[in-house]
């Protein structure tokens, strides 16, 4: 019950749900997990489908044939035991692993990797069933034609499209990023490591898009946000659809200018700093 809750859950609820229950029980306090996950992982589909472990001190010939049905069909399963000992008056505990999950993990990291076009057309039909397919369409295509498709990496998931800005040997946390969310408008952010690369085309882009958001939505000052959000209707995408092609071509060309000083390094000295 509790995995298949979480499975159901949408990316920005998920993220709500950790950040919100973060903080006690020895765990550290997470003010923002979508920040934080960004800047440690690539992919959020990498959080799903759930791990599974059952642990306990002994386990019933029943729950070990369940676990066994469960991993052998796919899904990323445990069964941990341990068998405590007393031993000059201490308990010494021995884990015993009855149904290792680690071969589903791999048929489901497998599964991942091979069904992004599954990805996409779920996407699709997200955005279709709120009515918002040809203003999604619109903007990826205005990021793939002022992103470079040889420096841009795309990871999709059932609500949203994610894009990296990178360099080879740029490490995961390092890379300029935004996200476009489907839903009843369409959402572009921002994450801080993009528009820290050009704070002017920014400030002049929120003159003109007052509609814009803050996450955390706390902060006072969007240069100390973790995310700028624009919602979009089509309306909007018509009024500011010149403001934001400008503003994502300001980012990648920063990049670049970026990306082109540190391979004058390589090439003086062999080492690469990261951007």
């Amino acid at each position: 019950d509790y995995a298949s809750d979480l499975d159901m859950m949408g990316w920005a609820d998920l993220c709500r749900h950790i950040s919100e229950n973060s903080g006690s029980d020895g765990i550290e306090e997470i003010e923002d997990f979508e920040a934080w996950y960004n800047e440690n992982y690539d992919d959020p589909e990498s959080l799903k489908p759930p791990r599974l472990f059952l642990v306990g001190l002994g386990v019933d010939d029943r729950t070990e044939r369940m676990a066994n049905f469960l991993a052998g069909n796919g899904v990323d399963i445990s069964l941990l035991t341990f068998h405590g000992f007393a031993h000059a008056g201490k308990t010494l505990l021995a884990k015993q692993v009855e149904v290792d999950g680690g071969i589903a993990s791999e048929r489901g990291r497998t599964s991942q990797k091979t069904n992004s076009a599954q990805r996409w057309s779920d996407l699709h039909r997200r955005a279709d069933s709120y009515g918002v397919r040809e203003l999604f369409d619109s903007v990826v295509k205005m990021f793939r034609e002022t992103w470079s498709g040889e420096r841009r990496l795309e990871g999709v998931n059932l609500n949203s499209l994610r894009i990296n800005l990178y360099e080879t040997g740029t490490p995961v946390g390092k890379r300029p990023y935004v996200r476009v969310d489907v839903g009843e408008s369409v959402r572009i952010n921002f994450h801080q490591r993009a528009f820290m690369l050009c704070e002017d085309a920014f400030e002049s882009a929120l003159e003109n898009m007052k509609g814009y958001q803050l996450s955390p939505p706390n902060r006072k000052d969007w240069r100390t946000a973790n995310h700028i959000q624009f919602p979009l209707t089509v309306d909007d995408w018509e009024r500011h659809k010149g403001t934001l092609t400008a503003l994502t071509q300001a980012v990648y060309t920063a990049w670049e200018s970026i990306r082109l000083g540190k391979l004058g390094i390589i090439r003086k000295t062999g080492t690469m700093e990261t951007p």
